[in-house]
Parts: structure tokens; C-alpha cells; sequence
């Protein structure tokens, strides 16, 4: 197998974080309109209710899920940082020279 471009990495990462991000958005919806509430000592006619998995399955689907969509960001920035320190300097530069002007 030969030497993955870096191209390659950036794509793999940015499609997991969007794969993630649509899971935590499924997931947010289920436990926020599907899934409601919790026992609330017997009030709630939906306790106990179930789709696909329990409320608690969905709040630990949803809770790894975040961290892992979180890792992966700090990872998406990692691996942009020499663009994202580009960037900020050459903003900086335009900045400091409009203010040299005025």
C-alpha cells in the first residue's frame, strides 16, 4: 500500500466530522421530541417508551458522539494550523496597514 497524500487525511476527517454531526443531530431530535422527559415520579405517559434503542442507548449514542465530534474538530484544526496562522497574519498585515494609513 503506498503513502496516503495528506489530501486524502483532510477528506477522511471531514467526513467523519460531518457523519458525526448528522448523528448528533438524529439523536438530538430523538431525545428532545421522541423521547421525552424521564419518570418525573409517574407523570410522563411516554416513560419508558422505546425507538430503536432506550433514552438512555440515545443519551450515550449522543454523549460519544460529541466527544468524538469534538476530538475530530480539534483534529480538523491540528491539521490546518499553518493555514489557519497564514491567514490570521495576512489579516493582521492588511489591518495594521489600513491603520498606518488613516
Amino acid at each position: 500500500m503506498g503513502r496516503i497524500r495528506r489530501n486524502t487525511y483532510y477528506v477522511i476527517v471531514d467526513l467523519l466530522i460531518a457523519a458525526l454531526f448528522l448523528l448528533e443531530t438524529a439523536s438530538g431530535l430523538v431525545l428532545l421530541f421522541v423521547l421525552t422527559g424521564g419518570y418525573q415520579g409517574g407523570r410522563n405517559p411516554s416513560y419508558g417508551r422505546v425507538f430503536l434503542f432506550s433514552r438512555h442507548g440515545w443519551e450515550q449514542l449522543h454523549n460519544w458522539g460529541g466527544l468524538a465530534l469534538a476530538a475530530l474538530v480539534l483534529l480538523h484544526v491540528a491539521l490546518h494550523w499553518r493555514w489557519i496562522v497564514g491567514v490570521a497574519r495576512s489579516y493582521a498585515r492588511r489591518f495594521y496597514r489600513g491603520q498606518a494609513a488613516a
